[in-house]
């Protein structure tokens, strides 16, 4: 990953910055092209990071880096075997494989002073750029389908099927267990970082997973290898 200095960065190569979800320690935005209003990749924020106390923009710096690393090192091996637990479930009568491809984790590394709303004392944010955004809901917005909700044809099988969605979670759990032994990193299932498209065609169903920590802190945490971070 490569330390890129302040967030204000953003507004100086003519990018717009727009809220669009909440994780688990993190508010996560799009970053848009404004010569060209296509959003170019994803911004997460990490304003809830709570290590040690407010959340030291150290310890988070050299987490988020190790983090990067543990995440390319799963992508690598689901690029090698997209299905390496050979999983498949049935919908009505028909059966589906499954594949999982993972986002590279932003590259970049941008920071912002920012003032607690409690202690009234100024904090700095650290914050990882660069991922690429993917379109469509999640499995989480998709159960729960809030009124004013859209999606598109591949996701429509998922909207408030609660039993399909509780297949799909122990489905998806054993895939993050077994991608946590073999790479010695706690990964942590969340909804909010699985988006599920259906092919009809190739009778198959494709979990792209945009984080695999639902908790960064969690995984932080629950690693042997952050233990001198601690």
């Amino acid at each position: 990953m490569k330390e890129k200095g302040n967030w204000n960065l953003l507004k100086k190569i003519e990018r717009e910055v727009k809220p669009i979800d909440e994780g688990g320690d993190s508010t996560v935005y799009s970053i848009k092209n404004t010569e060209t209003g296509e959003i170019e990749s994803v911004a997460k924020n990490y304003d809830n990071f709570d290590l040690m106390g407010p959340g030291d923009p150290k310890v988070v710096e050299e987490v988020l880096r190790q983090y990067y690393l543990d995440t390319e090192k799963a992508k690598k091996m689901l690029e090698e075997n997209p299905n390496p637990l050979n999983q498949s479930i049935e919908i009505g009568n028909t059966k589906y494989d499954l594949r999982y491809k993972i986002i590279s984790q932003g590259e970049i590394i941008l920071e912002q002073e920012k003032k607690n709303e409690f202690t009234k004392e100024k904090e700095i944010i650290k914050s990882s750029v660069g991922q690429e955004y993917v379109g469509g809901l999640n499995l989480h917005v998709l159960i729960e389908y809030p009124k004013g909700s859209t999606t598109i044809e591949e996701q429509k099988i998922f909207v408030k099927d609660y039993k399909l969605y509780q297949k799909l979670t122990e489905i998806i759990k054993k895939l993050f267990s077994y991608l946590s032994q073999n790479i010695g990193a706690n990964f942590i299932y969340g909804a909010m970082n699985i988006k599920p498209f259906i092919n009809e065609k190739d009778k198959t169903i494709t979990f792209i997973i945009t984080d695999l920590a639902a908790s960064l802190s969690a995984y932080h945490k629950s690693n042997s290898k952050h233990k001198m971070l601690r």
